[in-house]
């Protein structure tokens, strides 16, 4: 299945995947730094309680409606990719081969995205991973000539976008069937990164020429529309309010997209 086909149903390696590594690491530092100003200065006014969750070395980097926290537990190169659900922190399964591993997204059904680094003959190598809601571990592959996958947000039809690289970064989408796909480049764009997802099947994410400043970028409908303003770029709370009839819009990308904003200048 192509990614327009996909959309339309639903409405050199080791530099690439440490700075793709950074970003992920990036955003629990954001979301550990968000929960103390709201703790602090805000939480009296907001009504906002702040707790402590999980083992000590629990990381948090994605929450979904019922409260359950997708992370991981220690630190790079070999942090593990867990799940804090009812008071307890569960480490995830794994491949045998995995040196290090991370849980980055999870939906509404408690399934989870991320990735796992892979002992291999030529050294560490790192892929995208879809965790069910019962723990089943798939393993999504790379990009054809790909060097690297991860797993960056996932719907609640299951829908997994991320990065991967293969001649360059690509954005790339799995929905549950098959290997994972890339989605296209904007024109005169060289690399592209997927970051998050909503249940409408709209993608966003950013895009370069080289090693030109990233620009914002929404795929919707098969098709990757760079957006050139502040205004074209939607909130984090309104992307995902756009597809919750419940408005509930705890899965936060606010990091990806002050991100992509900081892009737009």
């Amino acid at each position: 299945m192509s990614p327009q086909q996909f959309l339309s149903r639903a409405g050199k390696r080791s530099s690439e995947t440490r700075a793709v590594r950074r970003i992920s690491m990036a955003a629990v530092v954001f979301v550990v730094a968000s929960v103390g100003i709201v703790g602090g200065a805000r939480a009296a006014e907001s009504g906002w309680t702040v707790a402590q969750i999980g083992d000590p070395g629990f990381g948090a980097m994605a929450v979904n409606p019922a409260g359950v926290v997708a992370g991981f537990v220690g630190v790079a190169p070999n942090y593990q990719a867990a799940v804090w659900r009812d008071g307890t922190t569960t480490l995830l399964d794994t491949p045998e081969s995995t040196v290090g591993s991370l849980a980055v997204g999870i939906n509404s059904h408690g399934q989870m995205t991320g990735f796992v680094d892979v002992q291999t003959e030529d050294g560490r190598r790192q892929e995208a991973v879809f965790w069910d809601s019962d723990g089943a571990l798939t393993q999504l592959g790379l990009l054809p000539e790909g060097g690297f996958s991860t797993g960056q947000d996932i719907n609640d039809d299951g829908d997994v976008v991320g990065v991967a690289s293969a001649g360059g970064m690509h954005g790339f989408i799995w929905d549950g069937d098959g290997p994972i796909e890339a989605l296209p480049t904007p024109s005169g764009m060289t690399n592209a990164y997927a970051v998050a997802i909503n249940n409408l099947g709209q993608i966003v994410g950013s895009a370069s020429a080289g090693y030109a400043p990233g620009r914002a970028v929404m795929w919707e409908l098969g098709d990757p529309t760079v957006l050139d303003s502040h205004e074209d770029v939607p909130s984090a709370v309104d992307f995902r309010r756009r597809s919750r009839s419940d408005g509930q819009a705890v899965r936060t990308i606010a990091a990806s997209l002050i991100g992509v904003r900081a892009a737009l200048g």
